[in-house]
């Protein structure tokens, strides 16, 4: 459903027998360069996560310890359900660019196919 796309639409996706098939059907019919389509955006919104993950935790934690909440199992679990929220809403725009990036790459290679 994320990816949705009426160029690949769900139940279109490759079904490989193994994972050396798989790696091997990408390079015959995109190139080398198959394998990577995707990994720039990958990265970009990993380390966008990254970069928020650890001080919106410290944040947290410290917040509710300076409320008089203490440290304990449940400082842990609010603080880190807190930085889940925040790491999920900063990687949110770019995941949804990676799935807009990744549609359109594939568009392009079946439109360069089809000349």
């Amino acid at each position: 459903m994320q990816a949705f796309s009426p160029f690949n639409p769900v139940g279109a996706q490759h079904n490989y027998p193994s994972a050396l098939h798989g790696l091997r059907a990408i390079v015959a019919k995109e190139g080398p360069r198959g394998l990577a389509r995707g990994v720039d955006a990958a990265m970009l919104r990993t380390a966008m996560g990254s970069s928020v993950q650890l001080p919106s935790y410290n944040l947290a934690k410290t917040t509710l310890v300076g409320w008089g909440m203490g440290d304990h199992i449940g400082t842990f679990l609010l603080s880190s359900t807190f930085s889940g929220l925040v790491v999920c809403a900063v990687m949110q725009p770019a995941g949804a660019s990676r799935r807009s990036r990744s549609c359109t790459l594939s568009m392009r290679s079946r439109s360069v196919l089809m000349l």
